[in-house]
């Protein structure tokens, strides 16, 4: 689960614990309410600091799952804003070396770019495989949507507008 608690990197990594996690009501897995409650923390590195993930047990179904801050994507050692910008930045012609340098991360390897892209490609995919193409246009406005609902900066519409160029650009694939 992802929840925006409205705090920077280093804010939230300077509070740690002391955090204000929610009361999480209904288990994203069995979807029943009432019987979450709190299961410890865990550490992560996020832009050379250590931060705590908040972790939650549903006494229905036994299942552990955890409350990531907005800015981090699921399984990533970089912020949302970091992996946008690179994918981006490759959507729009760059090379990777050029999309490091665009965002000043000369520490970012070809490997994990790479990675980064194969990931990106890979959701697309199946996003275009699930929806009927009537359909595309009404899940890009849903995204663009709940972008500006939950507040999220500017950068956050640049995943965006780069999975509605990749629907654009595929349009005649998909119809074949």
């Amino acid at each position: 689960m992802v929840f925006d608690f409205g705090i920077c990197v280093k804010d939230y990594a300077t509070r740690g614990r002391e955090n204000l996690f929610p009361r999480i009501e209904k288990c994203p897995h069995c979807q029943r309410q009432g019987k979450i409650i709190w299961y410890g923390f865990y550490s992560r590195w996020c832009q050379q600091v250590t931060i705590v993930i908040k972790r939650y047990f549903c006494k229905c179904c036994s299942k552990t799952f955890s409350l990531l801050p907005s800015f981090l994507c699921h399984r990533m050692s970089e912020t949302v804003e970091v992996v946008e910008s690179v994918l981006w930045n490759i959507e729009q012609g760059k090379s990777y070396r050029e999309s490091r340098e665009a965002i000043g991360r000369q520490d970012l390897s070809y490997q994990r770019l790479q990675y980064w892209r194969k990931r990106w490609q890979k959701k697309i995919t199946q996003i275009r495989v699930l929806l009927p193409l009537k359909e595309m246009q009404k899940t890009l406005d849903i995204f663009e949507h709940l972008s500006s609902f939950f507040g999220l900066p500017q950068e956050s519409g640049k995943l965006f507008e780069a999975a509605n160029c990749y629907f654009s650009l595929n349009h005649d694939q998909v119809l074949l």
